[in-house]
């Protein structure tokens, strides 16, 4: 796959939405991965769910959506619903893809996702991009245009 295929994956994401707001917690596990692969901690196409990326992912929500009277900060729930891209899937612990058939109990529960999944796995071409320090620039800013624009920013003047 090439770099315009990923540009229309991640500008569609499949999203819920509350009074007309796309909810913002794919697009910030996504750029909270995007973070953990330029920093060296996320070293393959494979994304454990870690204590990295759950602090990478509250940091990112503190500065991307902050106090939010719509969305809460849940990590577990875009975690198990990036699934429904083409470009993630779920690998569970015994090694095999994850389905809503082959789960048992909720997987917005941080404790059971971490019972049942080994690691997310993205696109290897995908993860080739993050790989890269424009493509991943291009990535991380198709997010922030798409699904982090002033709706979702704090206010700056509020904290000088």
């Amino acid at each position: 796959m090439t770099q315009p295929i990923y540009n229309e994956q991640i500008s569609s994401l499949k999203t819920a939405k509350i009074t007309g707001v796309k909810a913002p917690h794919k697009p910030i596990l996504l750029l909270s991965v995007i973070d953990l692969v330029e920093r060296g901690v996320i070293t393959s196409n494979h994304i454990e769910f870690s204590e990295a990326l759950e602090r990478q992912f509250a940091q990112n929500w503190t500065r991307y959506v902050g106090d939010s009277l719509l969305f809460q900060s849940k990590i577990a729930t875009p975690f198990w619903h990036l699934q429904n891209e083409p470009f993630w899937r779920l690998i569970s612990c015994n090694g095999v893809e994850m389905t809503k058939e082959n789960i048992v109990g909720s997987m917005y529960s941080v404790n059971n996702l971490r019972k049942q999944v080994k690691y997310a796995e993205i696109d290897s071409e995908l993860f080739e991009l993050l790989q890269d320090y424009d493509d991943r620039e291009k990535i991380k800013g198709l997010l922030l245009n798409t699904y982090l624009n002033d709706k979702y920013l704090q206010n700056e003047s509020s904290t000088h």
